[in-house]
């Protein structure tokens, strides 16, 4: 829902901060006062186009800023993720700057966005009816119908997707023979190569470690043989022992050369395990594959030249291959492999097809259902000589979708004897906002809507009983779902939960545009009084105002 809205600068609102509430606000004051400056203002940062006009005269910039709770609107959060953009918490702020230069920026939660993402998060927050009400658009129709009778689309999605497959399939395959010979002799010269090098799965992967081990092997055997040589040349062993032999006939006369031979005794034994694990070693470290270092290079090169060629990583190969031998045998059963996709595209296109089918039956009961809700609902609106149709069509096979084989579309007759036609087109201005208006009280009632309701003086031309009926309306869509209604009528401010009053200050030099909350139900009372008789409040009014408020109290 709308939490507030922060004005600064625009047209003749110089600073202005509404807070709105759940429930039925309603938006009153005398014509030019500056309500439709506050939609205007809503707009600009729900990501309308900027017009710099909307600056106030004298200031350099302006801005506009709307704070939105999402705690019954989860899917607006599921849609930021999605963007990589985190909400924490409930709130979302929406801020627009416009700049006298030509410059517009807007922020969501103080992260500067694009517009285009604006009026996407736009779509999940805010529904205004008027001229440009989305539920005027034929698509939108689709989209309604199917909400109003909990119509699942997801199994005919998946067989769609299905057949589109298996008919992608076919006309490749028929435009592969087609192209015929020269894809055939390319298959067999790449099956015929690949083959040649036969490669193996994980291939590189065991050649790499083995290159590793020779080239680790080389560097090994070469520093062992060099130490052994070392040894051998160098008599180590023979010169300690010599060393030893020639103290022990010294060491009866000084003792403790006794400690000089211990140490040559404990090196000599420490040299002879060196040595012999210096052999062990040697006589270990063999390689058992009979392959060289060259022939594994030679090898890899070789591997990763077919995958160059093929665009796909060595790994791979081995599928490669049996793709291209299934296709090389494709092409050689020709005709039989046509037929066999031809079948397969069939069956999954009638598999659809009865999915469909089954859609579109739901959608004309759920069309019938729909009309004679709208029709009980009409009457109070005294619309009860306006006929509602709702048309579901069979689309030719080339516009089906993943949604079915139906078009959607709401017609009305407004004069007896008239054949129905396109909502938008027939409907006059005044006809059109109570069948709007009916029609999303019934939508409301089996998909409650999330987003707030904006209706921007629906009752334009109507009065009394019929503006009543609207009132009550509002009223019931609002049990559930924000509603702000921006009015002339006293019957349908009579049955607001909220009333708030714009009024204009007039100063030597400028004027200004101010709002204000009727928190007290004898100032409700009074601006429903002057709704009803003017600037001059009678005591007529004064009482039939009075009247009003009790009688919406009891609805």
């Amino acid at each position: 829902m709308l939490s507030s809205l922060t004005i600064h600068n625009i047209v003749t609102i110089s600073s202005l901060h509404i807070d709105f509430c759940k429930g039925l606000s309603v938006l009153t004051g005398e014509t030019g006062a500056g309500k439709s400056i506050l939609l205007d203002s809503l707009g600009l940062v729900l990501g309308n186009r900027a017009n710099l006009n909307l600056i106030r005269r004298g200031a350099e910039q302006s801005s506009v800023t709307a704070v939105f709770s999402l705690e019954k609107i989860p899917a607006v959060k599921t849609f930021l993720g999605d963007q990589d953009i985190l909400i924490e918490g409930n709130d979302l702020i929406l801020r627009r700057k416009l700049y006298l230069d030509g410059r517009s920026k807007i922020f969501l939660n103080d992260m500067p966005v694009s517009l285009n993402l604006v009026r996407q998060v736009a779509s999940f927050l805010v529904d205004i009816h008027g001229q440009f009400d989305r539920l005027l658009e034929p698509k939108q129709h689709f989209v309604a119908l199917d909400a109003f009778a909990n119509i699942s689309t997801t199994t005919v999605k998946k067989l769609y997707d299905v057949w589109k497959i298996n008919l992608k399939k076919l006309k490749q395959a028929k435009l592969d023979l087609e192209q015929g010979e020269a894809r055939q002799l390319f298959l067999q010269d790449s099956i015929e190569k690949l083959k040649a090098v036969d490669p193996k799965e994980n291939e590189e992967d065991d050649l790499l470690t083995k290159r590793r081990f020779l080239m680790n092997y080389e560097k090994i055997r070469k520093s062992l043989d060099h130490v052994d040589q070392e040894i051998y040349t160098g008599q180590v062993e023979s010169i300690l022992m010599g060393a030893y032999k020639t103290l022990s006939k010294v060491a009866e006369e000084c003792p403790e050369i006794k400690n000089i031979q211990i140490s040559l005794d404990q090196s000599v034994q420490a040299l002879q395990e060196a040595v012999s694990e210096l052999h062990n070693q040697k006589n270990s470290l063999s390689i058992n594959d009979d392959i060289t270092l060259e022939q594994i290079e030679s090898r890899i090169f070789h591997l990763r030249e077919q995958a160059r060629r093929h665009q796909c990583d060595t790994p791979d190969l081995t599928q490669k291959l049996k793709d291209l031998e299934q296709e090389y045998q494709n092409f050689s059963g020709g005709e039989d492999y046509l037929i066999r996709l031809g079948k397969l595209e069939q069956e999954s296109k009638e598999t659809y097809l009865t999915e469909a089918k089954i859609i579109h039956e739901k959608r004309i009961k759920a069309g019938q259902s729909l009309k004679e809700k709208i029709k009980k609902e009409l009457i109070p609106l005294k619309l009860d000589k306006v006929e509602f149709e709702t048309m579901v069509d069979h689309l030719p096979e080339e516009k089906w979708s993943n949604k079915g084989i139906d078009q959607v579309e709401f017609h009305i007759s407004t004069n007896v004897g008239q054949k129905p036609g396109p909502l938008q087109s027939v409907a006059s201005g005044g006809e059109l906002s109570r069948i709007m208006l009916a029609l999303k009280v019934i939508l409301n009632e089996s998909h409650p809507y999330q987003r707030t309701l904006i209706f921007d003086e629906i009752d334009t031309g109507l009065g009394g009983a019929v503006a009543d009926a609207m009132g009550r309306r509002l009223k019931l869509l609002a049990v559930q779902s924000q509603v702000l209604s921006i009015t002339h009528s006293p019957q349908i401010a009579a049955h607001s939960d909220s009333h708030y009053v714009v009024h204009k200050i007039h100063t030597d030099d400028e004027t200004e545009t101010g709002i204000h909350c009727l928190a007290e139900q004898k100032n409700r009372e009074q601006e429903i009084a002057r709704m009803i008789s003017g600037a001059s409040i009678t005591d007529e009014a004064q009482a039939a105002a009075s009247k009003l408020l009790k009688d919406s109290a009891n609805v």
